[in-house]
């Protein structure tokens, strides 16, 4: 909360944490120069990692303040809300204002006191006779000693009220850690029940383990035996291994060696293969050759032989 007049007075209050009714128990004193003209600028923001949100503000003239204690509820101009707070003006002329938020408890109201130096004035010794001959000043004092009587006997009311509050509140929370104590102390009973039963539990698990140990122990003996015996069955089986090893080592090599002949005996038949296929194709050109050639006979053949013919017909038709 921030609090402001025109006269370039400022004050800020603590800020209040982790609540959406913050109260606050500070008090600022302003240097009002003008009561008539001076306005008390009162602003209310949430603050946060990011910055200060406004949550509202309010304007209070101070024309309106009457002197002595004045309490007012203000409006804020944003979310409806609204603060309370006591103006006290004092001086003559208000030349000064004192601002006391009260939404919590108040502390009692500190009354300044003026220097008696005025002569005394029988029949009252040791009182200043300007009290006595000035009505406006006895009235004045009187309106702040009335006032400072009211505003401690609200104070211890209202510091009764929340005693009576408190008193009510520890009162209920005795109650209620009465009933943690018993329903804790209950709670310990029955872990102590359980312990109990652990404890038991525990001590009949150890004699099984005990038991269970000495089982081991000749169970140990037993496959110590048996180790032995397998120990030595793996070193035949491991010398058996050995020579199956060998001996099929030997068997790959004659397998490689076999298969070196094989691949030499395919590639000598795959060269004869294609030896007797160039030969077969040379004699089959051969054979096509000479069928053309005996084609060619042939034709040359019938061509003599008509030849001949025609040169008979020639020669018998001469004949006749």
């Amino acid at each position: 909360e921030t609090v402001s007049t025109q006269s370039t007075w400022e004050h800020q209050t603590q800020q209040a944490k982790n609540t959406t009714t913050p109260r606050w128990t500070e008090e600022f004193v302003f240097n009002v120069g003008n009561t008539q003209t001076e306005i008390l600028d009162v602003s209310v923001k949430d603050k946060d990692l990011f910055g200060a949100d406004s949550v509202g503000a309010a304007r209070v003239p101070l024309r309106e303040l009457r002197y002595g204690e004045n309490r007012r509820t203000v409006q804020l101009d944003k979310n409806g809300g609204t603060i309370e707070c006591t103006l006290i003006a004092e001086g003559s002329g208000w030349g000064g204002a004192t601002t006391t938020p009260t939404n919590t408890r108040p502390p009692p109201q500190q009354q300044s006191q003026a220097p008696m130096t005025a002569p005394s004035s029988a029949p009252f010794p040791n009182t200043p006779a300007a009290i006595f001959t000035d009505r406006d000043t006895l009235n004045h004092h009187f309106s702040l000693y009335r006032q400072a009587y009211e505003s401690i006997v609200g104070f211890f009311e209202r510091e009764d009220r929340l005693l009576s509050e408190e008193k009510m509140q520890f009162e209920e929370w005795k109650l209620s850690e009465q009933q943690l104590i018993n329903q804790q102390s209950a709670e310990l009973m029955r872990k102590q029940q359980e312990l109990k039963q652990y404890e038991a539990d525990l001590m009949q698990f150890k004699r099984s383990i005990e038991s269970s140990e000495r089982e081991i122990h000749e169970q140990s003996g037993v496959l110590a035996t048996q180790q032995g015996a397998f120990e030595e069955q793996r070193a035949r089986d491991v010398g058996q291994m050995e020579t199956q090893k060998r001996a099929l080592e030997d068997h790959q090599r004659q397998l490689s060696e076999q298969n070196r002949l094989l691949d030499e005996r395919r590639a000598a038949q795959r060269e004869l293969s294609l030896k007797q296929q160039r030969e077969q194709a040379e004699l089959q050109r051969e054979a096509q050759q000479q069928a053309q050639q005996q084609l060619q006979q042939q034709q040359q053949q019938q061509l003599l032989q008509q030849q001949q013919q025609q040169l008979f017909q020639v020669g018998t038709g001469m004949m006749v």
